[in-house]
């Protein structure tokens, strides 16, 4: 079968545009690193939610699809279809306090690292490599609270808001 000259410059440009389309459905990791930062920063300015969890010396909200797995020695363990999350809290320091912040400042190589303030409460957002196509994720509020979990490139936005969310929605009852 022959391809006329008009036909082939309708496939090169089928094929084109197959390309660019496909390439715009894979977000770049400095893109989906950017959104993560911007999306916990949100959340961490944002009213917090109201709680509807209680868990040892913590009050807090979660969504509906996680579930508490355990607690032990001011951690509490997390599940969320498949996924788990790991929740530490310090009754002892308060929203104002860095000290997580810069204990993790002191790992090598993080992807991002960044720092939130508002009034007296301070947040950050922390990711690393993990393994392929895999990234640690931490976000926290003083050092008082953090979360950690790993995750995917394309779930990096969404869980870093979620999880500043739950944590900005955290009481601890002292």
């Amino acid at each position: 079968m022959k391809i006329k000259s008009g036909q082939r410059y309708v496939y090169g440009f089928l094929c084109l545009s197959f390309i660019l389309l496909l390439s715009g459905c894979f977000q770049s990791e400095e893109k989906a690193l950017e959104d993560a930062k911007e999306s916990a920063e949100e959340a961490f300015t944002a009213e917090a939610k109201e709680v509807n969890q209680t868990i040892d010396q913590i009050s807090l909200y979660l969504e509906e699809e996680m579930e508490i797995n355990g607690s032990s020695n001011n951690n509490v363990f997390l599940e969320k279809n498949g996924q788990d999350y790991l929740l530490f809290y310090n009754q002892f320091e308060d929203e104002s306090s860095k000290h997580l912040y810069e204990s993790i400042k002191q790992r090598p190589d993080p992807l991002l690292l960044e720092s939130f303030q508002q009034d007296n409460k301070f947040g950050y957002i922390a990711i690393f490599p993990h393994a392929e196509e895999e990234y640690e994720l931490q976000v926290g509020v003083g050092a008082v609270k953090k979360v950690t979990t790993i995750v995917g490139l394309d779930e990096l936005e969404t869980e870093a808001h979620d999880l500043m969310e739950m944590l900005q929605s955290i009481v601890v009852n002292k």
